[in-house]
């Protein structure tokens, strides 16, 4: 009980109980300093009717909840304040009124609160905001012509409702790409659903695409239930690792693609599927058709329009770029602000990155958690190295790539972009007028840099 007293002593709310006969038996500082009574007024054991009678309370709600044995709530003025106050009836086992439990704060107080409560809305709004902002769009950011060429392929596939075949080794992103197009796309705000072909039974396939009738097989729901596509109504349907799918599976996909018809397990009515097909895979389905293990007509259905994520190792220029972008997502997630240093950099351009995009995002996140300062190191690096990840991260001996300084990490990053904006624009003159760089600034940079 002393440690329920203490607990109500510090709270900012009023509190006052009164017993099933009126009388107080707690009232706290808080209370006290809303109604304006010093600490030599006796409150605990006196009738509340008579403290309200003799001027020391102003009416009290406790006194009607007495009566009405119901909630209630009011705001009155006190001393001068707007007190919001809430009456609360306790009952015992039999139902009968044990004590009233009187809470009071004034509105000033509670202004400022929904003042706070609004503000950490609009922030965590924002906070959302960003964060998809980073997984739909951050991660395609890029400096590599392979990736611009991919960006530029998944704007044009955003505005047509036509199949799209992404192929790429696993981790580089084939479903942030997936993501970028259904967001661009005139289907965004309508449902976005995945179903990974290599993770589900091959004998659950059908229902859980198309859904299934009531009663319709052994251990079904009595109800039915809607499959994938019936979910995405309206929408995008990614399928991922569509080449892990068996030939039976291929032949009911091969149907819905073809007629835009399907019918549920057990059902009788023929429906229409208004769905984009988006689908995915690391597999070369080119060679898997040749060999006889997936379909050639279903590989030309959804080979419409096709998009190759090279891997992460071709295109070393956008491992600062995703570092960058990847640090900046993981501060957001985790309320941080940490950076990376030069040495850290220069690491991460000379290793092999087998995983691709999604490897980079884990080994960058590990960094995040586990470094002891905002400054992340080639300690904490090695740290990694030796105890998160049995040592796979090894740097990548590479001549042509390895950097042994910050500055040359720069010169690099600075050479390969200058190259990529010059043969955009085609002179000197012409990228410095697009990109607002002073003409022999730029001139002297490519002569220092031996751009080509």
């Amino acid at each position: 009980m002393r440690e329920i007293t203490s607990i109500l002593e510090g709270l900012p709310l009023g509190v006052h109980i009164i017993d099933q006969l009126g009388i107080t038996i707690y009232y706290n500082k808080a209370c006290r300093a809303i109604d304006n009574i010093p600490d030599t007024t006796e409150i605990v054991g006196k009738p509340i009717n008579h403290l309200v009678d003799e001027g020391v309370l102003s009416k009290s709600i406790g006194l009607d909840v007495l009566v009405t044995q119901e909630f209630l709530e009011s705001i009155q003025l006190v001393n001068g304040k707007r007190v919001y106050s809430q009456g609360t009836p306790v009952f015992d086992e039999k139902r009968q009124l044990k004590m009233v439990v009187v809470t009071c704060m004034d509105m000033p107080y509670l202004r400022e609160m929904d003042k706070k409560l609004i503000e950490l809305k609009d922030h965590n709004e924002k906070l959302l905001k960003q964060l998809k902002q980073y997984s739909v769009n951050g991660d395609l950011n890029s400096s590599s012509k392979a990736m611009e060429i991919v960006k530029k392929m998944a704007d044009k596939a955003a505005q047509f409702d036509n199949n799209v075949l992404i192929t790429g080794e696993s981790g580089v992103g084939k479903g942030v790409l997936f993501k970028y197009i259904h967001e661009n796309s005139h289907r965004s705000g309508k449902p976005m659903v995945t179903l990974n072909c290599a993770a589900i039974p091959e004998s659950l396939f059908e229902s859980e695409l198309f859904g299934y009738e009531a009663g319709s097989f052994t251990g079904a729901s009595r109800h039915g239930k809607k499959g994938l596509i019936d979910l995405a109504n309206g929408g995008t349907l990614f399928l991922d690792e569509v080449g892990d799918l068996s030939l039976p599976n291929q032949a009911k996909l091969l149907r819905v693609l073809q007629d835009k018809q399907y019918m549920s397990v057990g059902g009788l009515k023929v429906k229409t599927s208004n769905v984009r097909i988006i689908a995915a895979t690391n597999n070369k389905l080119d060679f898997m058709v040749r060999e006889g293990t997936f379909r050639e007509d279903l590989f030309y259905r959804l080979n419409v329009f096709p998009i190759h994520i090279p891997p992460l190792r071709e295109r070393r220029e956008d491992i600062l770029t995703l570092a960058q972008v990847l640090l900046d997502k993981k501060n957001l997630t985790y309320g941080m602000s940490k950076t990376l240093s030069g040495e850290v950099y220069s690491s991460l351009m000379n290793r092999p990155w087998p995983g691709n995009t999604r490897e980079l995002e884990n080994f960058i996140e590990r960094l995040v958690l586990t470094s002891e300062t905002n400054e992340i190191t080639l300690n904490d690096l090695y740290a990694i190295d030796s105890f998160g990840s049995q040592g796979e991260f090894k740097p990548l001996k590479d001549p042509k790539l390895e950097l042994n300084s910050y500055s040359e990490m720069v010169d690099h990053f600075e050479r390969e972009t200058l190259s990529r904006l010059l043969e955009e624009c085609g002179s000197i003159k012409a990228t410095s007028e697009k990109y607002n760089i002073n003409e022999s600034t730029l001139r002297k940079k490519v002569k220092r840099l031996k751009v080509k």
